[in-house]
């Protein structure tokens, strides 16, 4: 497997389960950068023996040596990342959402080498987003009930990690609208409720139900089956209810729904759907296209566009 040297800009956690995949997949980092002076920095290209650069400057001149690079910041500063390093053509793979703001990703709506932007929205990548994607283009009008709980009890935190679920949602069904919102974006407030709707027709609710005790969860009806999936690794298929007559032992009639399928992400050393992802990457790189299941800049702008209207119709 050809090897391709990388740059890598970002020192904090989430640096450490991407770089694993990197190095799976054959890129060789040869330089990395967050912040001059930064301890972090240094315990990170310590960690996975590559070298780190002194300053910004030094870090840009070296990128004119590599084949890719990784932006993987706060995303608060990411956006000015991207615009230090979109002008060397190369393809760079940025840790999802980009920017806070749509606008943040909308100055490189028109640059030469907008379609080099690979944002990382890795449960693309899972058994369950194709299942779940297959399964709606085959049952139009379909209804989709998600709930993303999130104990930080903050617009800013659904922006940051709550857009999983967003471009999660537009992937397997398409361009969203919406229909209705309900709630408040206040701390103190438990979150909001918002009905969607795709080009499909499907009817999707979404409530963030902040700080309650459940698990992110996705459950779609339609076509006489119903799709579970909870903290989008599993998935479980239903295509009929069982019913089981009351006995000595259970008193009561059960109507119990059978499993006609089960997938779940597999236990390996990397997070999930990281693998794929930077495999994908890597594809991205050598076709300079991208895969049905990639995210390009204009659905990562579509992803903070939608957030912000669920905002304006909140306040």
């Amino acid at each position: 497997m050809k090897s391709y040297k990388l740059a890598y800009w970002g020192s904090g956690p989430i640096s450490n389960f991407h770089l694993p995949a990197f190095l799976d997949a054959g890129f060789a980092p040869k330089i990395a950068f967050s912040r001059s002076g930064s301890n972090r920095l240094k315990a990170f290209g310590d960690r996975w023996s590559i070298p780190v650069s002194p300053n910004l400057s030094s870090f840009l001149q070296e990128c004119d040596s590599v084949d890719a690079i990784v932006i993987a910041l706060e995303t608060s500063v990411t956006p000015f990342a991207i615009s230090q390093v979109i002008s060397t053509g190369l393809p760079i793979f940025i840790e999802k959402p980009g920017g806070l703001r749509s606008t943040d990703l909308l100055q490189f709506a028109n640059h030469k080498n907008q379609n080099k932007l690979f944002f990382a929205y890795n449960r693309r990548y899972y058994a369950s987003a194709s299942k779940m994607r297959n399964f709606l283009r085959s049952n139009p009008s379909s209804f989709i009930q998600a709930n993303f709980p999130d104990s930080i009890k903050t617009f800013d935190q659904f922006r940051i990690n709550g857009c999983h679920m967003i471009d999660f949602l537009q992937y397997i069904s398409g361009p969203l609208v919406i229909k209705g919102a309900w709630g408040g974006i206040e701390e103190t407030g438990n979150g909001f409720m918002v009905q969607l709707e795709s080009d499909d027709g499907h009817i999707i609710s979404l409530l963030t139900n902040w700080g309650s005790p459940e698990n992110v969860s996705i459950k779609i009806s339609g076509g006489g089956r119903t799709i579970l999936s909870k903290g989008f690794e599993n998935i479980s298929e239903f295509d009929k209810i069982e019913i089981f007559e009351p006995n000595s032992e259970y008193p009561l009639r059960r109507y119990i729904p059978h499993v006609a399928l089960e997938l779940a992400e597999p236990l390996t050393l990397y997070k999930p759907g990281f693998q794929a992802q930077v495999f994908s990457f890597r594809e991205f790189l050598e076709a300079g296209d991208y895969a049905s299941t990639d995210c390009d800049l204009s659905q990562a702008i579509s992803v903070l566009k939608l957030i912000e209207m669920i905002e304006k119709e909140l306040i």
